[in-house]
């Protein structure tokens, strides 16, 4: 297994100092680390990020495990070639201010913007263990074909993209008795545009079942909470009127969330 505290390779000299501080002697750096049936520490997962124009592939990298501050990071570098990608995930690396709790160690690794077609890719652990993979790009998904999985494991291995004409978020509510407000709120919302027929799946930002309902990412965390989806092709002026009148109308305890495929949120 190999440490989730001792990822050295390409960390500047003052990280690797704080992490031979925080107790990550030599003699573990020297542990064989490629073996067999090795522990999976991490998660990567893919993520699309989108504007108006365009939208561009992220790798999320986290650790499975909780780390003890909320906001330790993780070091990663990707390099991008000839329908080629490498991504190198360097360093766990401890903050200088420890926020004290719980929450796993967490990174990112841009790949922009990607055309559609297949490409290669490896995932490089401490320039040590190297796992294969092809990512497949299309205009409705990204999907992941791993070769192996050594240290992680793939969260998701396809995410369906979101449709520029694609509205969704949810409306919520503090108390049970304003369930039938709320309910109303997301009558008028959905009533902007069509229901959507976007196929089952993970895109996200929302989870869509195969029952057809919408699960959001994350869910509000309240006693009542609606989500909507729907295929929307008119102007935005009209989502940013209708929010605005909810908010301003709406009784206490209400709150109302709305994003397009285009990057915008109300």
């Amino acid at each position: 297994m190999w440490s989730k505290h001792c990822y050295w390779r390409g960390v500047p000299s003052t990280v690797l100092a704080i992490l031979l501080i925080s107790g990550c002697s030599i003699e573990r750096f020297k542990d064989p680390i490629i073996v067999p049936g090795i522990d999976e520490d991490l998660y990567i997962d893919l993520w699309e990020d989108l504007y108006p124009t365009h939208t561009e592939l992220t790798f999320q990298v986290e650790t499975i495990a909780p780390e003890e501050c909320l906001n330790v990071t993780i070091a990663t570098e990707l390099s991008k070639a000839n329908q080629r990608l490498d991504l190198d995930i360097l360093a766990i690396v401890p903050p200088d201010n420890c926020e004290p709790g719980e929450a796993p160690a967490r990174g990112e690794a841009p790949a922009g913007l990607l055309t559609s077609g297949t490409y290669a890719m490896e995932v490089h652990l401490q320039n040590e263990i190297t796992s294969r993979a092809t990512l497949e790009v299309t205009p409705e998904y990204y999907r992941v074909e791993a070769q192996e999985e050594n240290g992680f494991l793939w969260r998701h291995k396809e995410l369906r993209r979101v449709p520029t004409n694609t509205l969704w978020g949810y409306v919520a509510a503090t108390n049970t008795a304003l369930e039938g407000t709320a309910q109303n709120w997301r009558s008028q919302l959905q009533a902007l545009g069509l229901a959507s027929t976007l196929e089952a799946g993970y895109y996200g930002y929302f989870r869509i079942d195969e029952s057809g309902e919408a699960v959001m990412n994350p869910a509000a965390a309240t006693p009542v909470a609606l989500p909507f989806l729907i295929r929307f092709d008119g102007n935005e002026s009209s989502v940013t009127t209708l929010v605005n009148s909810l908010r301003q109308q709406g009784p206490q305890g209400m709150s109302v969330k709305v994003w397009s495929g285009r990057g915008r949120a109300w």
